[in-house]
């Protein structure tokens, strides 16, 4: 274990100074001169366990002491005695489980750089800009549950063998032309490498790992235990080959727009297809290594559900998620709706019928098309597509699945809704060159077609997530969509249909909406995960 070598005492990682500091006696030690190891018992895997490599020499390995949640089977190290309250990964409030152990050594690690009480601030400052964040989200002795953990990764070297002949255009304009330039170029791309990293550990989210990528690898240093003196580090449990073939078509694509970066507005002509990209350009993992990163790891939990802050440990980057507050939503809701009552109370006979029916309905459409989001986002999180180490036990034929299914997603948000903002002013501006009643109709119209095709698409994701009554808040605005549509194609003489079917539009609008935050806190929290089988890649079939 990592004792002081003047009194005995627990040693931890001072950030500030960069090296290892006694608690007790004051001693400092640059982390890299610390040597000292008292022999573990050797670790022996259970069968089909992967830690990182088959197998090691004790030259490989660094003593240290695991500890295991009773819970969900999370497993975490720390060469120095450590009081472990609580799961960092599933949350309970629990003593873990320890024992002592070797672990095979990363050939790396880039040290933290961010201390606890700086993470707390940054995190602070996150939760102020939420306007209906938990009251546990600012209360201090929660806060003060932020832990240093070193997340394992694999880094992969990736290089191109072959000198293609490719096809390059350009286009640009000036103010009287546009001009398309094409060439033909012949890179020299046998020598250049490409470092593309993944998380190797199956309990942290590929997703997380995006949100506080990337990690500046100057910092760098070869691995010694003194680094993780007063942190933790979870153990890999994804094997190698399972980010592979990820790593070449991200490598492809970083050596592609670095061949653009010298022209204007150009792109290289070349098969989207990685495998063809990989024929023509010679791509290839030359080299394979494993290190160690810092990540500030915060979890709140209620009940079964969880809720992540993770901090980069070098760069500050932060990811938090935060649920709402539906108390403190509702309350503020109700004093919301309490004022508009009033304004249109007043301002009503300005608002004609057939205008609030068609401005009801834009409105379903609106909501409905971010409810649509928000299924799609929960089926990839109930399906994992988010997290490709948790197929790290797959066969390579699923993994290829769930790859085109990330690179496959379907209609894009914003590309939705601007275009749809676009048409609602075309239609202000038609009841000003005629009666109105033309443009509404011309409104509702689209508004029923578009409404009903993105129900249509939606219906596969909604028979494949669990909440099923999800289907429910994607056809309520469809049903007043149609209502409002059916009422100002009527054109009835008095006006409260009209207004019936704008309450109804309303009315669905709210549901939805209310539906969507409840919607919301599950996308925005986890189930609790399971540990138990951390065989991490050992029925992996590559080929």
């Amino acid at each position: 274990m990592l004792r002081c070598k003047n009194c005995g005492g627990n040693l931890v990682f001072d950030i500030k100074k960069q090296n290892v500091k006694c608690v007790f006696c004051g001693s400092e030690y640059a982390p890299e001169d610390y040597t000292d190891d008292r022999g573990a018992d050797e670790y022996v895997p259970k069968e089909g366990e992967y830690r990182g490599q088959a197998e090691a020499s004790d030259d490989d390995t660094f003593e240290t002491v695991i500890y295991t949640c009773t819970q969900c089977g999370a497993e975490l190290v720390s060469p120095a005695d450590a009081a472990v309250g609580y799961c960092s990964f599933c949350g309970t409030e629990a003593v873990l489980q320890s024992r002592v152990a070797r672990e095979k050594r990363p050939a790396h690690i880039i040290p933290f750089r961010y201390d606890k009480e700086r993470c707390k601030e940054l995190y602070l400052a996150e939760v102020a800009k939420q306007p209906y964040p938990p009251a546990e989200f600012k209360d201090p002795s929660f806060i003060d549950k932020f832990r240093g953990i070193y997340i394992p990764y694999w880094e992969y070297d990736v290089g191109f063998t072959k000198k293609p002949t490719l096809k390059f255009k350009e286009t640009y304009s000036d103010s009287s032309y546009n001009y398309t330039n094409e060439y033909e170029i012949t890179p020299q791309l046998p020598g250049f490498k490409v470092t593309v990293p993944f998380d190797a550990s199956v309990g942290f989210d590929d997703s997380l790992a995006a949100a506080i990528a990337p990690f500046d690898r100057r910092h760098m240093k070869p691995f010694s235990p003194g680094y993780l003196a007063g942190f933790f580090a979870d153990t890999a449990t994804a094997s190698s080959e399972l980010y592979e073939k990820e790593a070449v078509r991200l490598g492809q694509d970083r050596a592609l727009e670095g061949m653009a970066e010298g022209f204007k507005g150009g792109s290289v002509e070349i098969s989207p297809d990685t495998a063809k990209r990989q024929e023509i350009l010679g791509t290839c993992v030359t080299d394979q290594t494993s290190e160690m990163c810092p990540v500030w790891f915060l979890t709140w939990r209620k009940g079964q559900r969880l809720a992540y802050a993770v901090i980069n440990g070098e760069t500050g980057k932060l990811f938090a998620e935060i649920p709402v507050d539906i108390k403190a939503f509702m309350i503020r809701t109700l004093l919301i709706a309490a004022v508009l009552f009033v304004i249109f109370t007043l301002f009503a006979p300005l608002i004609l019928p057939y205008t609030a029916a068609a401005i009801s309905s834009v409105m379903a459409l609106i909501v409905q098309l971010i409810y649509r989001h928000e299924m799609r986002e929960l089926y990839d999180r109930e399906k994992n597509l988010d997290n490709l180490g948790a197929f790290s036990n797959a066969p390579e034929t699923e993994v290829r699945k769930v790859m085109k299914q990330r690179e496959k997603r379907g209609l894009k948000l914003a590309g939705c809704i601007i275009p749809f903002i676009a048409f609602l002013n075309f239609i202000v501006v038609s009841a000003f060159l005629n009666d109105g009643k033309t443009g509404a109709l011309i409104c509702t119209f689209f508004v029923s077609f578009c409404g009903i095709i993105v129900w249509l698409m939606s219906l596969k994701t909604g028979f494949g997530i669990k909440e099923k009554d999800m289907l429910l808040g994607i056809t309520l605005p469809v049903i007043a969509q149609l209502a409002a549509f059916a009422v100002v194609a009527a054109k009835p003489v008095p006006d409260w249909p009209y207004y019936i079917a704008a309450g109804g539009g309303l009315a669905a609008t709210l549901l939805t909406a209310l539906s969507m935050l409840f919607r919301y806190n599950e996308l925005c929290t986890r189930g609790v995960p399971d540990f138990h089988d951390r065989k991490g890649g050992a029925k992996y079939e590559a080929g």
